[in-house]
């Protein structure tokens, strides 16, 4: 089934509505969990902006124009990221984020994605063998890191006990990434796509 443009753009302003009002939900009711960075609702909108900006400012359209759009989205991102900071700020999403501001449930982040992607469109029509490496291992690497942080931290704790938490964190995150890769690598050669589909 072929959805409109029409179609694709409301359910943008929907989703992207609701990633906006999932932060002031979550301090309205005291529950973070609603705009917590797992949650699917914040990369909703990506999927709509990503066909939007395919269809209306793909390769073949005028590179000015679209360049101009970008510029636009960046505007309006930092706008929309000046009204999210006081909004947003808030002790309860400490619970979940680690910080006092949601890390993913923002409508500024994605029209600053969407720019990012019209840019690349037209300026970098060809990604780096590292983008493209990471592109097609970002599901993964969002669904294994899970299972490979807890474990790593643990190891690092043990073998070097004295070195603060945030010391820790930074072998830690790059382990995780570096794992989930290597296992998401092994993943698409064991389970090949007919296996799955």
């Amino acid at each position: 089934m072929n959805v409109s443009t029409t179609v694709n753009i409301a359910l943008l302003v929907a989703s992207t509505g609701a990633v906006a009002a999932a932060p002031l939900a979550a301090i309205a009711y005291g529950n973070p969990e609603l705009a917590a960075y797992w949650s699917p609702l914040n990369f909703l909108p990506y999927s709509f902006a990503g066909l939007i900006i395919l269809r209306l400012f793909g390769p073949d359209s005028p590179r000015l124009r679209a360049t101009g759009v970008a510029l636009a989205l960046i505007a309006a991102g930092i706008a929309i990221a000046w009204l999210e900071w006081p909004s947003y700020r808030n002790a309860v999403f400490f619970q979940t984020e680690g910080v006092a501001y949601p890390a993913y449930a923002r409508a500024s982040l994605v029209l600053h994605a969407s720019a990012l992607l019209i840019v690349m469109i037209h300026w970098a029509p060809r990604p780096p063998a590292m983008i493209e490496f990471m592109a097609t291992h970002s599901l993964a690497l969002y669904c294994l890191h899970l299972f490979m942080t807890e474990p790593l931290r643990v190891v690092v704790a043990s073998v070097a006990p004295e070195l603060p938490n945030l010391a820790q964190a930074w072998i830690v995150i790059p382990l995780a990434i570096i794992a989930s890769y290597i296992t998401s690598r092994i993943l698409m050669q064991v389970l090949r796509e007919r296996l799955l589909f």
